[in-house]
């Protein structure tokens, strides 16, 4: 299977949402294209808050500036246009433990990896506008849940199985997952009601192979 180098993928790069099960979820906000399809490039210096923001500090350690450690993301909330829909979608189909469902809002929380662990909310763009006290609109984002690597394989086959289309990171149906060897990790990705882009990850043991872009499953063990 021949897929697309990651300096010319067509994956959008709408804010990135990546909310691990079980594992420190990751959360990537920035606008500009995304370090997972171009893993050759860095992030620049003028990137970096620290340095673009305060030019007191540039050349020092940015560790030295840190407010608090950092341990992971507990919160990450999206916007959806039909909340009991994505009620259903998330518990029914995805699978997550719903913790608390708000329908005067409306809006609903869900568990992952266990409780009080890692939440995820849904809002509609009005009761999320209320909640941040500004303006709000849908936009699409992506969503990452971390899952084992026994579960990623077969997960094209179960996500056909309730009429889900799998995808590779070119948004083009997929019968296996890919593997990005930079990390390494493998994936597949899918998307809810809303057309939010959502992807089961699961990381490869092995060192990271950037040099190789994205290669399907079935060429990676061939390659380690």
């Amino acid at each position: 299977m021949v897929l697309q180098q990651r300096g010319e993928s067509t994956l959008a790069a709408p804010r990135r949402l990546l909310v691990f099960p079980d594992a420190a979820p990751l959360l990537l906000l920035r606008p500009c294209h995304p370090s997972r399809i171009h893993p050759s490039s860095q992030l620049s210096r003028s990137c970096d808050p620290c340095h673009a923001y305060n030019p007191r500090i540039r050349g020092k350690s940015r560790r030295t500036h840190m407010l608090i450690p950092v341990e992971g993301l507990f919160e990450a909330h999206i916007i959806v246009q039909d909340v009991p829909r994505s009620i259903g979608f998330y518990r029914d189909v995805v699978g997550l433990q719903l913790a608390l469902s708000d329908p005067q809002r409306p809006a609903a929380f869900f568990w992952l990896g266990g409780r009080c662990r890692t939440m995820m909310g849904i809002f509609s763009a009005s009761a999320f506008a209320a909640a941040l006290g500004t303006p709000a609109q849908f936009i699409h984002q992506h969503l990452a849940f971390r899952v084992q690597l026994n579960d990623l394989l077969v997960a094209p086959q179960r996500l056909r199985s309730v009429g889900i289309a799998p995808l590779n990171n070119q948004r083009k149906p997929a019968d296996e997952p890919i593997v990005f060897a930079w990390m390494p990790a493998a994936s597949v990705f899918f998307h809810d009601p809303d057309g939010h882009l959502l992807e089961y990850i699961s990381i490869l043991p092995g060192p990271p192979r950037p040099e190789l872009g994205v290669v399907s499953w079935s060429a990676w063990p061939g390659i380690e």
